[in-house]
């Protein structure tokens, strides 16, 4: 039981610390832009009391690339906050394969799928895929017993797994079972997540700044 309390502190301490290092990494980056280009261009307008919305209009037409960093920092900052979510727990969920800890979460995911399909809690028959994913997402947000790692990652998994192509019309079919495989499946196929589009949007963000100097 320790060992386990420990593999899952040492998951969720290295998935929050990636989450921690994009997030303010990216938000720092273009807050430093955004204050940069800010400053670059209201020191041009000299004493001219431009109204805000003449000024605005007048950097899109003149400079298009201070124009977006400034107009699209709120974009930006949730972008990298949207990004460090998936990174983390992609993290978190190739670390659970790598450690074989896959296992920990059948017993939560095998909770659920009982609860979903009950024929006791007063729902219709399950029908189709979608009907069965959004009771499963249901369940798996409303369930008090489940750790949060747990409910993040067969969360995050069952958004990704495919559950149109069950055959729901066969009384004999498991859905535990398949289920269960789907999810286990998705885990082991989950590579190491990398930090390519981090790149790309920081990298876009710098092209923009220097482009933003160059015309100013």
């Amino acid at each position: 039981m320790k060992e386990d309390i420990k593999l899952y502190a040492r998951i969720s301490g290295k998935s929050f610390f990636r989450w921690l290092f994009i997030a303010v990494s990216g938000i720092a980056l273009t807050i430093v832009l955004f204050l940069v280009v800010l400053f670059q261009n209201i020191s041009t307008t000299g004493e001219d009391e431009r109204k805000k919305t003449v000024f605005i209009i007048d950097l899109a037409m003149d400079n298009t690339g201070a124009f977006l960093l400034l107009a699209g920092a709120p974009i930006f900052i949730l972008l990298y906050i949207i990004l460090a979510n998936k990174i983390a727990i992609h993290h978190m969920i190739f670390q659970i394969w790598k450690n074989k800890a896959v296992h920990y979460v059948e017993p939560a995911l095998k909770n659920i799928v009982e609860r979903a399909t009950s024929q006791h809690n007063g729902t219709k028959k399950v029908a189709d895929g979608a009907m069965l994913k959004a009771r499963l997402l249901q369940e798996n947000r409303q369930d008090k017993r489940t750790s949060p790692i747990n409910k993040r990652v067969i969360g995050y998994g069952l958004k990704k797994i495919r559950l149109d192509d069950i055959d729901f019309a066969n009384e004999k079919v498991s859905l535990t079972t398949i289920i269960s495989d789907k999810l286990k499946a998705y885990i082991s196929a989950t590579a190491e997540p990398g930090y390519l589009l981090v790149w790309l949007l920081a990298g876009f963000q710098l092209i923009l700044f220097a482009c933003s100097r160059y015309f100013s």
